[in-house]
Parts: structure tokens; sequence; C-alpha cells
């Protein structure tokens, strides 16, 4: 579990700061945040054997009909961000799922969904689609580039959440 919301917490942040509106500091605490309140979110709603349950609770998703996210608006709050200021689009869907975290932009006719990160066998594969535009936000006409395969950053830090035992039992 920790893996997934890793490569989660990094493509989502990897956004935000595309935005511009946050320094590197809010962008860290906020990446903080998001990662333990996911951490705690989902420990209870991870099946490594069936996958898909529970797919719909671990979705992140930002669309013009739910522009604001739960999730990410309290780990905003809680890092003293405006929810506003993190410059995501309204047209994003992320899965984050036992072995696989996935996620679709845009609307209307391209509805295809793109891997950012899959832990096959232990080995990962990342890739982080970007958006097309340069203002960071994901525009309706995104197009997918392949990134090269990058490990998730080690955390150097001691009170981050992975130094902990027993995340997910």
């Amino acid at each position: 579990m920790k893996d997934e919301i890793a490569a989660a917490v990094v493509y989502l942040t990897r956004l935000v700061r595309k935005s511009g509106n946050l320094n590197k500091d809010q962008v860290d605490r906020f990446a903080d945040k998001l990662t333990a309140i996911m951490v705690e979110r989902f420990k209870n709603h991870w099946y490594p054997d069936c996958p898909e349950k529970g797919q719909a609770y671990r979705c992140i998703r930002l669309q013009e009909s739910e522009p604001v996210d739960t999730v990410l608006e309290m780990a905003a709050s809680e890092a003293g961000i405006r929810y506003q200021d993190l410059g995501l689009a309204n047209s994003i869907i992320m899965w984050v799922d036992p072995m696989e975290v996935s996620c679709r932009f845009g609307h209307g006719f391209d509805r295809t969904v793109h891997t950012i990160a899959r832990f096959d066998n232990k080995q990962p594969t990342i890739q982080y689609p970007r958006p097309s535009s340069g203002d960071g936000k994901i525009s309706p006409d995104f197009q997918y580039y392949p990134a090269p395969i990058q490990p998730i950053p080690i955390v150097n830090n001691s009170n981050s959440i992975y130094n902990k035992p027993a995340l997910c039992s």
C-alpha cells in the first residue's frame, strides 16, 4: 500500500508544483498530509487479492460536477493551504489500487486510462503522464507522453509514516 500511495502522492505533487502557486515547503507539507490521510483512509479498504474491491473509495476525483476532492481538500487544509492554490484542473480521476496507480484525464471521447505506476513482483514501473499545457492544468486536448521509468524517491524523514511499522496488516 505504501508504494502505491507514494506513487500517487509524487504524481499529484508534481502537478501541484507545475501550477507554481505554492513554494517548496508548502508542497512538502501538502505531500506529508496527503500521504498520512491516504494511509489512514485506505488501510481498511485495501484488498491485494481483489484490487477492484474498494476502488471507488480509494479514487481521487476532480471533475466539473465534483471540482473538489475531499481527500485533497483535507490535506490542503491540514497543511494550511487554500485548496484552490493547489492549481489542479477539474478533469482527472486517479485510482490508487493494490499493485497499480492509474488515472484518466479530461472528458469527452478520449477516456483512456493511463498507468502511473505498476508494482509487479516488487519491480516498480513508473510513468508520469504529463499535461500538454504549460500552466500545469490538464487540458481537454491532453496527450500522453511517457516519461522515463524512475524509482520512487526515498524518504529521509525520521517522522515519515514509512518509518512506522505495520502500516497495512
